[in-house]
């Protein structure tokens, strides 16, 4: 990362190679697979190890010490190619700064790459950062993967887990503060609304999320494309959330009353249209009745 190279592009190397970590965690990428999207040019045993970081069903989450942690697994891939010298020289190339390498790639993922990745694909994102109102937790999918079940594995797979942890981390410090005095009192309550705020915070996700998926009945369709499978989830992209806001709006309308999402939540207005517009009967299975 030292080559001589003008910082610019050595930090734009480094998020090059960050995204490309994320790829493969995230099951997008497959290094070492004949004719498989950048499959890369590693020897097959570094290429094994990359392909066993992958996650199957291309949901991993922003928390630090969880199976499906995000960063943790990012790191993994980067101290696989590069080794862990060289991926710390890439981590704080990508985020300009010094500290500690976990630490700094957590921020980065957590705060500044959907940014860019937005940006890259011309705001047709592949990966997803589905986040509670306040953005103190995160679940990152894979649009390519996701299915119609993929929402209630998110809230009763991480999130229910994710809640309950922290109503024990809070009676736990509830009854250690009721033991204590003095600063070490106050230590502990400060602790203590800090962690209720982030209860308040993922609950309200998992509400948000159990709506979206038994009340809206979102079913995500390939065919429709990036931002109008994005649409219905507009609530869970606090990070990104006005074009697929936007989107959402634009199919109330009937804008695009072609798309499966419209069938799927205005199903009498696409049908009465599909009567008299022929190119909607055929995109809907509808032209032969």
């Amino acid at each position: 990362m030292k080559d001589g190279n003008n910082s610019l592009s050595v930090q734009s190397l480094a998020k090059q190679w960050i995204s490309y970590a994320v790829g493969i965690v995230m099951g997008r990428f497959q290094p070492g697979v004949e004719n498989a999207l950048a499959r890369g040019r590693f020897p097959e045993d570094v290429s094994a190890k990359l392909r066993e970081l992958a996650d199957p069903d291309g949901i991993l989450v922003m928390d630090e010490g969880h199976s499906d942690d995000l960063p943790t697994k990012v790191l993994q891939a980067l101290n696989i190619m590069f080794g862990d010298s060289d991926s710390a020289e890439i981590i704080k190339a990508a985020t300009g700064k010094e500290g500690n390498i976990e630490d700094l790639l957590r921020q980065y993922l957590e705060r500044t790459f959907f940014k860019l990745h937005v940006q890259q694909y011309r705001k047709r994102p592949v990966y997803w950062l589905l986040q509670s109102p306040k953005k103190r937790y995160g679940v990152w999918v894979f649009h390519e993967r996701l299915n119609k079940d993929s929402l209630f594995r998110i809230s009763t797979e991480y999130v229910e887990p994710k809640i309950n942890l922290l109503e024990s981390k809070i009676k736990e410090l509830r009854n250690k503060r009721d033991t204590s005095e003095g600063r070490e009192k106050r230590a502990i309550e400060k602790e203590m609304d800090a962690l209720i705020d982030t209860l308040e915070d993922v609950r309200e996700f998992k509400k948000r999320l159990d709506y979206i998926a038994k009340e809206r009945g979102y079913v995500p369709h390939i065919d429709d494309g990036v931002l109008l499978n994005m649409a219905p989830l507009w609530e869970l992209i606090p990070s990104w959330q006005r074009e697929p806001k936007k989107a959402w709006e634009a199919l109330e309308r009937g804008d695009y009353d072609w798309s499966h999402q419209a069938m799927d939540h205005w199903p009498e207005r696409v049908k009465e249209k599909c009567k008299t517009n022929k190119s909607y009967a055929i995109a809907h299975g509808l032209d032969d009745q």
